[in-house]
């Protein structure tokens, strides 16, 4: 494994994004929240991997810190060069940050990266329906990513839409016979029908590691 591919899978992981896009931003017509509410305020950890999800009355960003140790002979020849002259170096790309030291036969990799999953400060629009919150990121005109953030016990659990169920199920609920279209608009009563129907399969969930601010 190389320093190049290890921080791309990071990346990968960290931030790719649902195929499924949606018209407008769920649920349609439903009235949008002004503040992330004082309850879901804090940092969580998720129970998949070492994220930490920060969540303030404007925005939630994901962050992950890990390190990885291996050998230098394990680097491809372009990581090579850059080593030749120097010992240790940093890079910055993609929200991350990428610190790489040598040692002997040794290569040492500390990454710090961070996304801002939702901002008010971006046009992002957050609502309220049956119990859930819905963050609604705009990427282009009429087409937005939705996440699914819900209450557990413990803390909470972001889903979002990729299985074959659920993008079947959106399909015969909006009534769409392509299986080529990843592209909805629900109504608010399909979107209902969809959550009955365990819709945002693929879930994420977290603990919360400290109580949020006054």
């Amino acid at each position: 494994m190389n320093v190049r591919f290890f921080a791309f899978s990071i990346i990968v992981c960290c931030s790719c994004d649902n195929i499924v896009r949606f018209e407008t931003p769920q649920p349609d017509g439903q009235k949008d929240e002004k503040v992330l509410p004082k309850k879901l305020i804090g940092s969580y950890r998720s129970l998949k991997d070492s994220s930490i999800l920060t969540i303030t009355k404007d925005k939630i960003i994901s962050s992950i810190n890990s390190s990885y140790s291996g050998l230098v002979s394990d680097l491809d020849s372009i990581d090579r060069v850059k080593i030749k002259n120097d010992t240790s170096y940093s890079e910055i790309d993609f929200n991350m940050r990428v610190d790489v030291s040598i040692e002997g036969d040794s290569i040492f990799q500390h990454f710090d990266y961070k996304d801002t999953i939702f901002s008010f400060s971006k046009n992002d629009v957050l609502r309220k329906f049956k119990g859930y919150y819905f963050l609604n990121r705009q990427t282009s005109p009429n087409h937005w990513y939705v996440t699914k953030l819900g209450r557990t016990k413990e803390g909470l659990v972001l889903g979002i839409i990729s299985s074959k169920e659920d993008i079947r199920n959106l399909r015969e609920l909006t009534n769409i016979n392509s299986d080529t279209i990843y592209e909805f608009r629900p109504t608010k009563k399909d979107l209902k029908q969809f959550l009955k129907e365990k819709g945002f399969q693929n879930e994420e969930r977290y603990v919360k590691i400290e109580r949020g601010g006054p």
